[in-house]
């Protein structure tokens, strides 16, 4: 499990952590049409560079499925599909683009950024309340992962164990603070149903954002 793929207890537990070995896969440059694809050159951060979102190389070859068939879905509603496209529009990110929206909507983005290995939209949807991680860091971290394993799982896995957020319920605890509380599904467990927690945190414009470290609870 990576570091700083805390995008995600979900991400860092289960869609980044738990993908199969990818290096004998086909990472050319013909993927299907809607799949970003690029260099697999790392990034560094050589001279004063500032990292920023790149397309991604996404695997082509064959994929032996990591996780069982699920009945449920993740999956952005209408509302929530035009959010991510506008905030991932260019590779720009910009939070003001969800200024708007409720933090259920704001942490649906958040998982689909996951899902396409979109680092810097979950880079800008957190909230530090330490010290922050770098983005060539957080950067690094992901470009380990998805050359490592098949980023394909990610949904697999979000399909099992996020299906249920988009009906979470968002408590607000005031002075910033809040929390959506949803059941998550871990088909590993004893218990597979867990009642889960995503911690939020208000930004100084209003925009809900991903409290970091630990947002899951």
């Amino acid at each position: 499990m990576t570091r700083y793929l805390l995008a995600i207890v979900a991400i860092a537990v289960c869609l980044s952590g738990c993908g199969k070995d990818s290096s004998n896969i086909n990472n050319s440059n013909t993927g299907s049409d809607n799949q970003p694809q690029a260099s697999t050159k790392a990034p560094t951060n050589a001279g004063g560079y500032e990292p920023t979102q790149e397309e991604i190389p996404w695997p082509t070859g064959e994929y032996v499925q990591d996780f069982p068939d699920s009945d449920t879905k993740f999956e952005l509603n209408e509302t929530q599909t035009k959010l991510f496209e506008e905030y991932s529009k260019d590779y720009v990110f910009d939070v003001n683009a969800l200024k708007s929206a409720s933090p259920v909507d704001n942490a649906m983005v958040y998982i689909e950024c996951g899902l396409h290995g979109y680092w810097l939209g979950e880079y800008n949807l957190y909230f530090f309340e330490e010290a922050p991680v770098s983005k060539t860091a957080y950067q690094q971290e992901n470009y380990e992962d998805y050359t490592k394993r098949d980023i394909r799982s990610r949904r697999e896995m979000a399909d099992i164990v996020f299906a249920n957020l988009s009906k979470g319920e968002f408590v607000d605890e005031g002075n910033g603070y809040g929390y959506i509380q949803f059941i998550s599904v871990d088909s590993y467990s004893e218990t597979p149903e867990t009642e889960t927690k995503l911690r939020m945190r208000q930004n100084p414009d209003g925009i809900w954002l991903i409290r970091h470290p630990n947002p899951f609870e």
